[in-house]
């Protein structure tokens, strides 16, 4: 469907962690989640954005993909696909001004719980056929309603600007299960680029135990109109104690399905084990992962 311009999810993991960049993040995970880098809340609605350029084609492009046909969008274009996508997910009156973040009842399952939904800055980014803007959403943990075994939710969206002014969603998942205590541990996922115009959400989920990490990478990209989260795999294991993996994206890799392959370092004590490549396996929609 196409908007004017005025106007799934992945199996619930124990305890979110931080997200990991490309390459990934180097050291172990605490139990806490961690709070540092999170967005600041919108004043109203989403939060005003500045003028956006997106990547060149060429430096965020493969060669053979399509470029873009414009690279900028201006503020006020922004504000209206953010807004646009959230009163379509939320509700056009789920806007709370008093605590600058959109309501939402969300039934995990014994009953229907409130949340309330913040706004990280949107992304723009190169597509095939122009900008699109990229949001992410999540519960706000110190809401204060929710209790321990209440789960956090992560909100992602995803759409496509036209040069007319008009755009069209890509992908919306309005509510993704994750955490607990009204905390998903995802506000600093990270907006990575998994294919010739195709990005995707990049974070870890799991946590340590009795001093031993077990997390895995979960990279939410849009599939059929919502996001979902095609990684496999491990970040870190119970068996293997002291080992870690880092991911980065193949971006000289052929793609598979439109997805690049992913390049997966196994270290010890910061010192490289062995490396393997991980292509997409359009038949189930992962990337899989053996030990």
């Amino acid at each position: 469907m196409t908007h004017p311009h005025s106007d799934a999810r992945p199996a619930r993991p124990h305890r979110p962690r931080r997200p990991t960049g490309v390459p990934a993040l180097a050291g172990a995970l605490a139990l806490a989640l961690l709070s540092a880098c999170r967005p600041s809340p919108p004043e109203a609605g989403a939060a005003p954005v500045p003028a956006v350029e997106a990547p060149d084609a060429a430096a965020a492009q493969a060669p053979t993909a399509t470029p873009p046909q414009a690279t900028r969008l201006e503020p006020a274009q922004v504000q209206s696909i953010v807004d646009g996508l959230l009163r379509s997910a939320y509700g056009a009156d789920s806007f709370d001004a008093s605590r600058a973040c959109w309501r939402h009842t969300f039934d995990a399952g014994a009953e229907p719980q409130d949340y309330c939904m913040r706004v990280a800055e949107p992304q723009v980014v190169a597509g095939e056929q122009g900008p699109q803007v990229y949001v992410l959403t999540y519960s706000d943990p110190e809401a204060g309603f929710y209790s321990l075994v209440d789960p956090g939710l992560q909100g992602l969206f995803a759409a496509q600007a036209g040069a007319d002014g008009t755009w069209t969603t890509l992908a919306s998942s309005p509510a993704i299960d994750m955490g607990q205590a009204g905390d998903c541990g995802c506000q600093d996922s990270e907006l990575i680029q998994v294919g010739p115009g195709r990005y995707g959400w990049l974070s870890v989920a799991g946590g340590v135990w009795q001093g031993v990490e077990s997390s895995l990478y979960a990279l939410q990209v849009p599939l059929d109109g919502a996001f979902r989260n095609v990684s496999r795999i491990p970040r870190a294991t119970e068996s293997a104690p002291g080992e870690t993996n880092v991911l980065e994206v193949d971006r000289d890799g052929t793609p598979v399905a439109g997805m690049y392959p992913l390049r997966v370092t196994r270290q010890r004590d910061q010192t490289v084990v062995d490396t393997r490549e991980v292509a997409f396996d359009p038949a189930r929609g992962v990337y899989a992962w053996t030990p």
